[in-house]
């Protein structure tokens, strides 16, 4: 028998599998909320029985792994130490609770989900919370239904955010020019921005509905207000709008903080909206923060709302997702002005997703010495998949002028699937649709797709000055990827031991790397 914990934090999932012994089955695993799917392929891909755990504050993972025939436990907070501020207990602990004993854990159902035998509580927390529900909603900052005078009614989605079904619920309300509210947890929010873009710009609202959907009542209430604010945040950033005003409670919930009802109940009809097509709408309840825009207001403030327009005049395509999506831009310092100034070009919007330090390296180019073939830079060896993102920040100590060597790039590039090489017979030599960097001031970074084919174009005849950059890649958490040194894990340790991040300790993570395939 092998028993898998799986924890979340603001960085995604953690995997960990031990078996009878208490022995690790494989070096632990952090996976990207985008990449939920080559989780679970990951948990199929042990031999022999495995049971698949989760504590009681992920409530966006057990669905998905149940659908693909995973069996899957719920472990509360009798079985578990006590959890973070805003994470789940560690999968170490959640795998080590299933072996000492898994018959005391809660196998879920798939049609009752996470909250599998807590029915019980959650109907004894929505009775203790009827006078709070009643004194919220005198107050209004807890809407449950419309008044009833017109013939309205509010559409909402408790939505994942999930591919493909929430684009296919876009496309229906677009065809008969429905506007809902869609409330996001914040996990995914992260992962799928596009999805949060669409819906700002087919005047949809979009409220908070969570980090990692989890039993509230469990929750303390530094921990919800975190997993609101959070949340909040990631949609902010995600969708480039302002945070949500509405909160759907998820079943039952108790708040703290913020205007927001201190108890509330379940099972109430849905805030009136205005005249639909629609036959009906799925119960449920809002409340938003006092003193914001209320119910009524958030769809016509949605519709109002559109994506900023983006440099080439376009939104993101299905191989333009996030952050895989931008093609280069450069930021330039202007200490002389007292300012920083940025000059971009035809660069797509990007998203707020987790990354690793990669690698780094700095060099002083001399002017004699050849330029750089055009290459490109994205570690993946078989380079077939680009659904993970990495990002390379060229730093220009002394700038570039027409006394240094160039920089060249093929903006679209990205998406070929080429190999690294694939254009280094062609040298430095121009290439059509090329964008040639060589006026930049000093303390200008470059930061580009790892996966855009570049070149340094030398100067003719080995003039000029020396070229000094620093080179930083960052790749984004999901998939394992290739240590491009022998050294990489000294390299992770160290920056640690220095503290270069304390407010990103995922930043050095080891987690998302392979073991080194080189000559040592």
């Amino acid at each position: 028998m092998l028993y898998s914990g799986i924890s979340w934090s603001a960085d995604g999932f953690t995997v960990d599998v031990i078996d009878e012994r208490g022995e690790r089955r494989q070096p632990s695993r952090l996976f990207g909320p985008r990449h939920t799917q080559e989780l679970i392929r990951y948990l199929h891909g042990f031999a022999g029985e495995l049971a698949a755990v989760v504590d009681s504050t992920n409530g966006v993972l057990d669905g998905r792994m149940m659908a693909e025939g995973l069996t899957v436990y719920r472990a509360d907070p009798q079985h578990l130490g006590e959890r973070p501020p805003f994470a789940a207990a560690p999968a170490e602990d959640i795998a080590a609770a299933a072996r000492r004993g898994l018959g005391a854990l809660t196998r879920l159902e798939r049609h009752r989900g996470t909250q599998t035998g807590r029915e019980p509580d959650l109907a004894e927390f929505a009775r203790i919370s009827e006078q709070a529900l009643a004194e919220a909603t005198e107050r209004r900052t807890c809407v449950s239904r419309g008044s009833g005078e017109r013939r309205e009614i509010s559409l909402t989605f408790d939505d994942g955010l999930q591919p493909p079904y929430t684009g296919q619920v876009l496309d229906i309300l677009r065809r008969y020019d429905v506007p809902a509210t869609f409330f996001c947890t914040g996990m995914y929010a992260t992962a799928y921005p596009e999805y949060l873009a669409r819906m700002l710009e087919e005047g949809h609202g979009i409220g908070n509905h969570t980090w990692s959907h989890p039993l509230l009542f469990e929750l303390t209430r530094s921990q919800l207000v975190e997993q609101l604010d959070r949340t909040n945040e990631a949609i902010a950033t995600a969708a480039g709008g302002r945070a949500p005003t509405l909160f759907r409670p998820l079943r039952l919930a108790h708040s703290g903080s913020a205007g927001l009802a201190r108890r509330i109940g379940t099972h109430h009809r849905a805030v009136g909206r205005r005249p639909g097509r629609l036959a009906d709408a799925r119960r449920g309840h809002h409340c938003h923060r006092r003193g914001r825009a209320g119910p009524a207001r958030l769809h016509r403030a949605a519709a109002r709302q559109r994506r900023r327009p983006l440099a080439d005049g376009g939104g993101p395509g299905p191989d333009d997702r996030g952050a895989a999506g931008a093609r280069f831009q450069h930021r330039s310092g202007r200490a002389a002005a007292g300012r920083t100034g940025t000059s971009t070009h035809t660069c797509r919007r990007t998203r707020r997703a987790p990354y690793a330090f990669h690698h780094l390296h700095s060099d002083r180019q001399a002017p004699d010495v050849p330029g750089k073939p055009w290459h490109h830079d994205y570690e993946h060896s078989t380079q077939t998949d680009r659904s993970a993102t990495m990002v390379h920040a060229l730093h220009y100590l002394d700038g570039l002028s027409t006394d240094t060597s160039s920089l060249v790039v093929l903006p679209g590039s990205h998406r070929e699937r080429a190999d690294k090489a694939a254009r280094v017979h062609l040298g430095t030599d121009p290439l059509p649709g090329e964008v040639v960097l060589e006026e930049l001031p000093p303390g200008s970074t470059v930061v580009l797709h790892s996966a855009l084919f570049h070149a340094r174009r030398p100067r003719p005849g080995g003039l000029g000055k020396p070229r000094y950059f620093v080179d930083a890649s960052y790749c984004e958490v999901g998939p394992l990827w290739p240590p491009v040194k022998p050294y990489w894990r000294y390299m992770l340790r160290r920056a640690r031991e220095l503290n270069l991040a304390p407010d990103r300790p995922e930043l050095f993570t080891e987690l998302t790397f392979a073991e080194y395939g080189g000559a040592a």
